[in-house]
């Protein structure tokens, strides 16, 4: 809390010195615009201990990005550019591999046997990035920005599909659609009122058709996503005229964005069959293309 309480603060007061510098040079004008663009992000790990590490994978996938930003010149050629954003952050989720399930409703526990997970992630995060802007060439049409962008989780959704396969017999499975609200669902979260029959060792379960991000869970302590965010940004663009503009930028995170005591290793469980908690740092990471208008 008290770091991003320093964040917010930090944040504040370089950009009142920068409008009051700007404010001393009657001969900067201020530029005002906006930005539009499509981000191919994706979720990295550095797979530490983790055991899950063989049998499960992240793929890069589109999201949106949508900006309000200022120009604020120190000169003719540097200057700052704060922005407002919207920037959805997301991966594709895959996992394929032996496994355990443990049924919340009838406290029974199986593994062994295949565990198939596909699913799309999108984050949506409100930034407020910090960039320092310089123009190059004589002509000034080419810029590059550099700076941090802190960001605030303010959506977590995940669509998909799991699948328990009997490995003795493949035709026995257990399917759950999975339709993930992190900030909202609670441990028993079912979505909608349909079931299904699977069969798993022999044994027949009724189970619900659509499941919350905790269901499988044996309580829920937080979300699994974390609230704040702040990374590196990294980017040029080329301006066809003063006021339009084509770029690209990449975003680094700095910090874990999912909280350990959520997140819960797949591919086995303890000694006494209780979940392992992954301490392994997930950070997201993404390119984004924009086309922008500023005046």
């Amino acid at each position: 809390m008290i770091f991003k309480k320093s964040i917010r603060n930090y944040l504040f007061v370089l950009c009142c010195c920068s409008f009051c510098l700007v404010n001393t040079k009657a001969q900067m004008k201020v530029k005002f615009g906006l930005r539009a663009g499509a981000n191919f992000t994706t979720l990295l790990s550095n797979d530490v201990d983790n055991a899950d590490a063989p049998f499960e994978s992240t793929q890069m996938r589109i999201r949106i990005g949508i900006a309000a930003l200022a120009q604020i010149p120190f000169s003719d050629r540097f200057g700052l550019n704060p922005e407002i954003a919207f920037s959805q952050r997301g991966f594709y989720y895959q996992f394929d591999g032996a496994s355990y399930l443990k049924i919340p409703v009838t406290s029974q526990t199986f593994e062994g046997h295949q565990r198939t997970v596909g699913m799309n992630i999108i984050n949506g995060y409100v930034s407020t990035p910090i960039m320092f802007y310089a123009k190059v060439l004589k002509s000034k049409k080419l810029q590059f920005d550099l700076g941090v962008a802190p960001s605030f989780l303010v959506s977590s959704r995940g669509l998909g599909v799991l699948k328990y396969t009997d490995s003795d017999h493949p035709d026995d499975i257990l399917e759950y659609d999975l339709n993930f609200r992190y900030m909202k669902d609670q441990t028993a979260t079912i979505v909608g009122s349909g079931t299904r029959t699977g069969k798993i060792d022999g044994t027949t379960i009724n189970h619900p058709q659509t499941i919350g991000a905790y269901y499988l869970n044996d309580e829920k302590t937080s979300n699994l996503y974390r609230t704040f965010d702040i990374g590196a940004v990294a980017g040029v663009s080329y301006f066809f005229t003063p006021g339009l503009r084509f770029g690209a930028r990449a975003y680094y995170g700095f910090l874990d964005v999912t909280e350990n005591l959520e997140d819960i290793q797949q591919s086995s469980l303890s000694e006494n069959r209780e979940f392992i908690y992954r301490t392994d740092k997930d950070r997201n990471f993404g390119v984004e293309v924009f086309i922008g208008l500023q005046f």
